[in-house]
């Protein structure tokens, strides 16, 4: 994984209840847990079709809170995020 603007912590953790028996732990419910992440490679995007985007997270800690997951592309040369 790549972090990007992160201000909470970012590890990947050994799960063998995970769906590849990784996981990604993102903060660490105290303070700022802002990340941006995104995977070391990227996927080519064809104009022409539709995409379906999906996402899982589990919240181990506390009841409250937002959680906000998004997509982000890059340009052709990867140099700028579109």
């Amino acid at each position: 994984w790549t972090q990007w603007r992160t201000t909470g912590e970012a590890k990947v953790i050994q799960d063998a209840d995970a769906l590849g028996g990784y996981i990604l732990e993102l903060g660490n419910n105290a303070g700022n847990d802002e990340a941006w992440v995104h995977w070391n490679e990227f996927q080519k995007i064809d104009p022409n079709k539709l995409y379906r985007v999906r996402a899982r997270f589990r919240r181990v800690l506390g009841e409250t809170g937002s959680i906000y997951l998004g997509v982000a592309c890059k340009n052709a040369d990867q140099s700028k995020y579109v």
